[in-house]
C-alpha cells in the first residue's frame, strides 16, 4: 500500500512520501482501515489508492448512510 501511495503523489509540490513505519502510524492515528480501502489496478499494476476509515462521535459512526448509523429509526 505504501508504494502505491508514494507513486500516487510523485511530482506534487509538497513531498508526502512515507516509509512503511510512517504510513502504518498514519493509518492508526487517522483511523484508516486497510480492509475498507481500495487499490485501483491497471492490468496487474497498482495505479491509485483510496484510503477509508471510520470515526465515531457520540458513539455513532460518521460518514455513513443514515440507515446504517441509525438502524432503529428506519
Amino acid at each position: 500500500m505504501v508504494s502505491v501511495w508514494n507513486r500516487g503523489f510523485e511530482g506534487y509540490s509538497v513531498d508526502v512520501t512515507m516509509d512503511t513505519q510512517t504510513f502504518l502510524r498514519r493509518m492508526v492515528t487517522e483511523d484508516l482501515v486497510a480492509e475498507a480501502s481500495i487499490i485501483a489496478l491497471d492490468a496487474d499494476s497498482p495505479v491509485a489508492i483510496v484510503m477509508n476509515g471510520f470515526r465515531k462521535h457520540d458513539d455513532k459512526v460518521l460518514c455513513m448512510e443514515r440507515w446504517y448509523r441509525y438502524p432503529s429509526r428506519v
